[in-house]
This record gives C-alpha cells, structure tokens and sequence, in this order.
C-alpha cells in the first residue's frame, strides 16, 4: 500500500504529462539494457533482433520505488498476447508481430526471450543498423496490471525505507521497443 505523499507524487508527474486520472491507458514502460542480452545478426535474407527485454529476478530501480518480477510471472499473458516488436513503443512504427510470424517468444526461468525478423519494415531495417552498431543500446517492454498479481512491501534497508513490487503475473504485454 502506498502512502499519500507517493500518491500526491505521482498525481503531480501524471498532470506534467497531461495524463488524466482516470486515464483508459493503464500500461506500463520498463527498460533494460540490452548489453549481453541483445544482439543483432543476419540469418539468409532475415535481419535479427533477439536478447531478453523481460529479465526475472533482478530489482530495477523505477522512480520512487524499486521492482522485481518473478519467474513466471509472464506465463499468463503470453498465452493470449499478439505482442509487437516497435520503434521506441510508436505504434505507427512496427517492426515484427508475433501473428505475423516474424516474432518468437519464449519464457524460460532467466526470463522472456525474443527473436525479431525486422527485414520487412523500414523501422525494422533502420532499427536493425541502430542496434547493430550499439547505437541503440538498451530495449523496454509495455504491460498492465489488469487481471495481474503484484505485492507492495516496504523495508529498511540500510536504515532507508524502500517500497518494493514484486510483480507475480503481467495482466498484459503489449511491445517490446528498441529504445534510447
């Protein structure tokens, strides 16, 4: 449970950013980057994007809080998601869709695996250069929390009070998005 002077903090960002309060738009945005996990390569004609954008187990620090996200903790959406791959989550930019045929995902206990054929977009060819040449180095995801589970726990550490989420299951994913 948060307490208000974290709520009045995010009631302030969400009116900078014009978002209303009851906004329709719940999902969220995470990054990771792509370090070790992504890498760019030609298979035949296919140019591929393929690493980890979901990594379980790890705390990220996000703003006033910090989260981790569990093993499994996409299982559930992955088996009703037509997720995409986008330019930095611009929906007028696709790169693959997994209807499509050009995205494969995979869950395993390191976390949710992608591998992209980006060859038949031109953000997908621009997007392929940029992430080749390390230009692009980093890589998010966007999900919501509707029919999701997650636990708010707040601890000392080091003589600091923390809130932590543990996200145990994405009510959604949306996109994985190459971005800077």
């Amino acid at each position: 449970i948060r307490d208000r002077a974290a709520d009045s903090l995010l009631e302030a960002i969400d009116k900078k950013l014009g978002k209303e309060e009851d906004s329709a738009d719940e999902s969220e945005r995470r990054f990771v980057p792509f370090g070790q996990e992504m890498r760019a390569f030609e298979d035949g004609e296919a140019l591929v994007i393929e690493g980890y954008p979901i990594v379980y187990d790890v705390y990220a620090p996000i703003g006033w809080f910090r989260e981790i996200i569990r093993v499994g903790a996409a299982s559930k959406a992955l088996k009703k998601a037509d997720e995409l791959v986008l330019w930095d989550h611009e929906s007028g930019q696709p790169m693959a869709r997994r209807s499509a045929g050009t995205l494969k995902v995979a869950e395993d206990e390191y976390g949710v695996f992608i591998r992209a054929d980006v060859s038949k977009t031109r953000w997908g060819r621009d997007g392929y250069e940029a992430i080749k040449n390390k230009v692009i180095n980093k890589m998010s995801f966007a999900f919501d929390m509707n029919g999701g589970t997650e636990q708010w726990v707040k601890e000392e550490i080091e003589g600091v009070q923390i809130e932590t989420r543990e996200i145990f299951v994405f009510g959604h994913l949306y996109d994985y998005s190459p971005v800077s």
